[in-house]
């Protein structure tokens, strides 16, 4: 294949924390009849560097059918091993993606590019879900790196400024 796409299944955590006696780790694909093991954050960027070779063959696409995957902390632990992220900021039904629509667009298609995959998978979600359900399709490249870069000027200008609003 020319292109690759790999999606985590199963619940997610994200990074919000459920129970303040948790730990913070967060992660995806909770395995159930082990106890509840799951990717954690850091083992799921070193597995990503290790199947893209560090980066330098990233997916075209990294999915998350898991709830709660969608936020910059995830995305920046994802960002140097694809090119978009197609996930859910919130909790997501049980059934998850309508793979079946999916993959059907993708046979129809097989030439589609990845942008319009990510956005088909978007799309084939709320038309199976409507629109009460979160889903979002981000490019990792450019933009994110000036979001990155607005995000961490607003963090170093409270850090060092938030003495003078107590």
């Amino acid at each position: 294949a020319n292109h690759y796409v790999l999606v985590f299944w199963d619940h997610g955590s994200g990074w919000r924390l459920r129970d303040p006696n948790e730990a913070l780790t967060k992660g995806v694909s909770f395995d159930d009849t082990s106890g509840g093991d799951s990717i954690d954050m850091p083992e799921l960027r070193s597995t990503l560097s290790a199947l893209t070779g560090g980066g330098a063959t990233p997916f075209d696409i990294v999915g998350m059918d898991a709830c709660l995957m969608a936020m910059a902390e995830v995305d920046n632990q994802i960002k140097p091993y694809a090119t978009i992220r197609v996930g859910s900021e919130e909790t997501e039904p049980n059934d998850g993606w309508p793979y079946d629509t999916i993959l059907s667009s993708l046979v129809a298609n097989p030439a589609m590019t990845s942008t319009t995959l990510a956005t088909n998978i978007v799309d084939f979600y709320y038309g199976s879900y409507g629109n009460n359900n979160t889903q979002s399709a981000v490019n990792l490249g450019s933009p994110y790196t000036t979001l990155n870069t607005a995000v961490n000027n607003l963090a170093t200008a409270l850090i060092n400024n938030g003495h003078n609003y107590i």
